[in-house]
């Protein structure tokens, strides 16, 4: 990794290597500047594999691993790039030291144009949120830079403004395909825009919904299921739910009304100090109700 690190930072420019403090002599003794251009054929970005070349460096003399971040950032992010990203992932190992705002850097929307798959888990947005008061704009200008490409989106957010990123998301991706994501505070607020994300999303066919409320009880599952029921695209019949707890008369709701189209798929995963072991049996009979019923295709239930 060391080595490749090196060879990143022999296609910064002289000004970026001055800004970092290197000494360019110091590593063209044992390595030789690139022939051409390997940074524009990375295809996947991955955060936090920079970051893991970047952490504790000791080529990096007098700059900070923000700063070494930000140069090494607009090395791969530029407007001159000829090869565009398809897929982005962003995971948020050093929170304490960096601030996402990738649609800040100039070049950004020309780079990610062609993105398909989107991965982001983490405080990304938390952070944004405390320095710039806009929890989800960072999120928003990069879902909405990828000018309808995307097919692939993995959230885990941890933010205020729920209803933003899910307007984001169906106004700008009609040809969406898996979607998972995953909130910790609001919840609620996602469920007023959802059915416009079932309408305008019409090729979904895998949704993974995660929620990681503090308190049991406080996601309406219910008015979820019935909006899934009614708007679900034709091709959407394969869900993920995660709770700390379910309701079997939410479960029932949702497969009374599921009639007429593909049989579930189903996924569930709760925390296991949230329901008895009769609880437990009682939602595996129902499973296997409207498994017979052929509502339900196939299932799996998990402690989480």
């Amino acid at each position: 990794m060391n080595k490749l690190f090196k060879t990143i930072i022999l296609h910064l420019s002289e000004e970026s290597r001055d800004n970092l403090g290197i000494d360019i002599n110091s590593i063209t003794e044992t390595y030789q500047r690139p022939l051409f251009n390997y940074i524009d054929y990375w295809k996947f970005l991955d955060i936090s594999f920079i970051e893991d070349l970047i952490f504790g460096r000791r080529i990096i003399k007098n700059s900070s691993a923000s700063v070494t971040k930000n140069e090494i950032l607009k090395l791969f992010i530029n407007k001159n790039r000829n090869t565009k990203f398809n897929h982005l992932f962003i995971q948020d190992k050093y929170k304490k030291y960096y601030d996402y705002q990738l649609h800040h850097i100039s070049g950004a929307e020309h780079c990610f144009l062609n993105l398909e798959s989107f991965y982001c888990q983490g405080d990304v947005d938390q952070n944004v949120m405390k320095t710039h008061r806009a929890p989800s704009k960072s999120l928003v200008n990069l879902i909405e830079s990828t000018k309808g490409h995307l097919t692939v989106i993995d959230i885990t957010y941890n933010g205020i403004d729920n209803e933003r990123l899910i307007q984001a998301i169906y106004q700008n991706c009609p040809n969406l395909r898996y979607l998972k994501i995953s909130l910790m505070n609001n919840t609620n607020s996602l469920i007023s825009e959802f059915e416009n994300l079932l309408i305008n999303c019409k090729l979904l066919n895998e949704l993974i919904i995660e929620i990681y409320d503090r308190y049991i009880n406080t996601f309406s599952w219910d008015k979820l299921f019935i909006i899934l029921a009614k708007s679900a695209p034709i091709g959407l019949f394969k869900f993920k739910f995660h709770s700390k707890r379910f309701e079997l008369e939410d479960f029932k709701l949702f497969f009374d009304n599921w009639k007429n189209r593909n049989p579930i798929l189903l996924t569930i995963g709760y925390n296991p100090f949230s329901i008895n072991l009769k609880e437990y049996h009682q939602l595996i009979d129902l499973f296997e109700k409207y498994k017979v019923k052929e509502i339900i295709k196939k299932y799996f239930i998990s402690c989480l």
